[in-house]
């Protein structure tokens, strides 16, 4: 209704009974739309009065209004500010790849712009970034606020992805709540109600996403009354994000210790689950015969072990990167701030199954 346009800016939404007797889904499936909704920005919730539309679409806006889009950003030129070893990861390649397409399709050219965090101070960085009209910054998750403070006050169009921090930005990133939510569903229709979650920190390092997860784990435990909480998370010391053999081998020695009869075990990234999976072959446990183990962000490797894990679609994270780009353009002084979250799947695979009697 919201993306016909049947329900312009400002227009109450029905009632949910109203809506569940003209959609004919459940309350619950309307409820966690409406969820999602508000997180774009896309609704707002006023109290005693309703709830209201606030944004519209971006897909919808720039379709109804092609011609204008194509010859306001015609000529566009865009910085897409990446990290130096951003193209070993396909998911981020696939994502970049859709955000150029887009960008292209609307009249506009992307110059790839590598960085590290080193380079806070480099003046030919910044001299490259005033040069073009736009910024797409996609986000390392070592950086700062400070080192994307600097790029704002650039005072150009930007929309960040994937960034966790506190600036109010344009941006597009991974919906980590609705991630977990899947995956702790999935779990509890298969039997599963003490589950752990294997996690890491790397010292004196702000790593935004993983505190999202480990939240996003407690509340969905007490939304469903679990008999989870902070202690079932099992956190471990890393000198980086990409080394993480030794804290698979760390939490499956607690796992045998301190077991507390869990029946299903969330690795914080496949790369964390797989380390697990290892470990548990090698110590002669069966997956999922003895626990259930999944995983987050479906890297190659998980499918060989078939790792049920959770999937985003990066192509459509780069659509909607580059529309909400196209539309900061096309209003430079009068921005909105916009967060969009694309849902995404859970990917059911061999190592999740019910409760062996």
């Amino acid at each position: 209704m919201i993306i016909s346009g049947d329900l312009p800016i400002g227009e109450r939404i029905p009632p949910l009974r109203q809506l569940q007797d003209k959609l004919e889904v459940g309350i619950s499936t309307i409820r966690n739309a409406f969820d999602r909704l508000e997180r774009q920005g896309l609704i707002i919730r006023k109290p005693h009065l309703g709830t209201f539309v606030e944004h519209p679409p971006l897909l919808t806006t720039l379709a109804n209004n092609e011609t204008t889009a194509v010859g306001a950003s015609h000529g566009m030129r865009v910085a897409v500010l990446v990290v130096n070893d951003v193209f070993t990861n396909r998911r981020m390649t696939n994502f970049i790849e859709e955000f150029e397409f887009n960008i292209n399709t609307y009249g506009g050219k992307c110059s790839i712009i590598k960085y590290d965090s080193t380079q806070i101070n480099d003046e030919g960085l910044w001299q490259r970034l005033k040069e073009l009209d736009s910024i797409l910054y996609v986000c390392d998750s070592r950086m700062n606020d400070a080192f994307l403070k600097t790029i704002q006050d650039l005072n150009k169009p930007i929309v960040a992805y994937n960034y966790q921090g506190h600036l109010k930005v344009a941006r597009v990133s991974e919906d980590w709540d609705w991630a977990m939510r899947l995956l702790v569903n999935h779990l509890i229709d298969l039997g599963h109600r003490k589950i752990a979650l294997a996690s890491f920190y790397v010292p004196g390092v702000d790593l935004p996403w993983i505190d999202t997860r480990e939240a996003s784990f407690i509340q969905m435990a007490e939304l469903e009354n679990l008999p989870v909480g902070e202690d079932d998370i099992y956190r471990f010391s890393t000198p980086q994000q990409c080394s993480l053999e030794l804290v698979g081998e760390d939490f499956f020695d607690v796992f045998l210790t301190k077991s507390k009869d869990y029946t299903a075990i969330i690795g914080i990234n496949d790369t964390l689950a797989m380390d697990i999976y290892k470990n548990a072959v090698k110590a002669g446990f069966e997956i999922p015969k003895d626990f259930s183990l999944a995983g987050f962000d479906n890297i190659i490797e998980g499918q060989d072990i078939g790792l049920t894990t959770i999937a985003h679609s990066s192509r459509d994270d780069g659509k909607s990167a580059a529309e909400l780009l196209i539309e900061q353009y096309q209003s430079p002084h009068g921005k909105k701030i916009v967060h969009i979250m694309n849902k995404p799947n859970i990917l059911q695979r061999e190592s999740t199954a019910g409760i062996s009697k």
